[in-house]
């Protein structure tokens, strides 16, 4: 398994492994899968069976390629709608339009992991698996499901492609194993390694733990045929240097602060819908790190909505952050 300094290189690498001994899969069949254009036209893939890596500096979570540029607004959105354990399509939709089409009612995303995660038949399974490890340091039994049996029965439009999650505590620091049953490598490895390496933090910072390494296993880890032109773009960039550059500590576990987070995220999100400038920000009850993230969702938001900048919000992004709207590609 190999160790990748950044998630940059991870996807980079992972791809050109793929490219070099990856082997053609026919389509899936199934309707209710993405994989099949929910049953429109097949789509076949170059497929590893039962790959991993490990992500060596976790901070180091941003992977973005002039080819494939990641959509920072929607990558923290999703984070934070993971964290808050939602299922609502209302939030999550205003930062990725595209997921209503995997909403069968247009309200709701049934295979959401963080309802999975959060608010599993009355389980919070991060919280269960954050007080084992403070009983016993040692234990391996810190482990999170997101696949559920009854996906093998009624798989919804959005069925996870992780299937679980394991905390180790080992030396000091909170090391996470993500279990995938399907992992698209072009097209979702950045925005998950993004949003699982951010729990990952969100974890070791409840524990007081310091950030270990990141390892992450796949079933079946590919890229699709219709995105080979895509790989080959990106496997011909030279990275810059502040694709490589880690993201600053959170200076405030999250749970710390989750209502203050709930209430600024939508006073933004209703900000911008009504095209303002989010001045609001400034005033927020939020920490540096916090503050400083919003301030990016909000700064790049109203770029791609037309809206004036307020450049009294950049003003309060830190160079660690503000690198990520310098180089919006």
């Amino acid at each position: 398994m190999y160790s990748y300094a950044s998630a940059t290189d991870a996807v980079a690498g992972i791809l050109r492994t793929l490219v070099s001994t990856g082997h053609p899969v026919n389509s899936v069949r199934d309707s209710m899968s993405v994989g099949s254009n929910f049953g429109a036209t097949p789509r076949p893939t170059i497929e590893m069976v039962g790959s991993g890596f490990s992500l060596a500096n976790p901070y180091a979570r941003i992977a973005s390629f002039k080819a494939r540029r990641l959509n920072i607004p929607f990558a923290v959105a999703n984070f934070l709608w993971t964290l808050f354990g939602d299922d609502d399509l209302e939030m999550i939709s205003f930062y990725n339009d595209r997921a209503r089409s995997f909403s069968p009612d247009g309200k709701h995303l049934v295979g959401s992991i963080g309802k999975r995660i959060f608010r599993l038949d009355g389980v919070n399974q991060f919280e269960e698996s954050l007080n084992r490890l403070r009983r016993d340091p040692t234990t391996r039994r810190a482990v999170i499901q997101m696949f559920s049996p009854r996906d093998l029965v009624e798989p919804p439009l959005d069925t996870p492609c992780s299937a679980s999650f394991q905390l180790l505590a080992r030396d000091g620091e909170l090391q996470w194993v993500t279990f995938m049953r399907s992992q698209s490598a072009a097209m979702v490895l950045p925005y998950d390694l993004f949003v699982f390496t951010m729990l990952q933090e969100t974890a070791a910072a409840s524990l007081q733990l310091k950030l270990g390494a990141y390892h992450h296993f796949c079933g079946s880890l590919h890229y699709y045929a219709d995105e080979e032109a895509l790989v080959s773009r990106i496997l011909a960039e030279t990275p810059s240097n502040d694709s490589l550059l880690p993201m600053p500590r959170m200076d405030v576990a999250p749970f710390l602060c989750l209502p203050e987070l709930k209430a600024a995220e939508r006073e933004m999100r209703i900000g911008l819908q009504k095209r303002s400038s989010c001045s609001f920000l400034r005033s927020a009850k939020l920490s540096a790190y916090w503050l400083a993230l919003f301030c990016v969702v909000a700064t790049m938001m109203q770029r791609r909505l037309g809206i004036a900048v307020n450049s009294e919000l950049e003003a309060d992004i830190p160079r660690p952050i503000k690198y990520l709207i310098d180089h919006d590609f």
